[in-house]
């Protein structure tokens, strides 16, 4: 949900979705599903990790209520670390806009990492 939030943060709300934020929602609904049925991470939903048939999940409002729920916070774990990086962030895209690649070390030299 890194790049749904990097978009927002940096384009606005009014962005609506593009495909990036498309194939995120997507890779994020496949991963909680994931978390969920096949490795029981989630307490209340741990003893029906049996479910394998990811089709047959999605119809149940029950489980997608808790994966949407999964996705708000790793959402919100996402814009947390994006905001406490902005300037980072923003020195590194204005570097990039200038000449296209850098380095790793560049990159560190440029957020003070080293």
């Amino acid at each position: 949900m890194a790049g749904r939030a990097a978009e927002k943060m940096f384009f606005g709300d009014d962005l609506g979705t593009t495909e990036g934020i498309q194939c995120d929602l997507k890779k994020c609904t496949d991963i909680a599903l994931e978390y969920i049925f096949r490795f029981g991470f989630d307490e209340e939903f741990l003893l029906v990790s049996l479910i394998d048939e990811k089709k047959e999940l999605k119809l149940n409002p029950e489980y997608m209520k808790e994966v949407s729920r999964i996705i708000k916070e790793c959402e919100k774990m996402a814009r947390e670390i994006l905001e406490s990086n902005k300037e980072n962030i923003e020195v590194v895209v204005k570097k990039l806009i200038e000449v296209e690649v850098i380095t790793g070390e560049e990159f560190e030299n440029l957020v003070h990492l080293n």
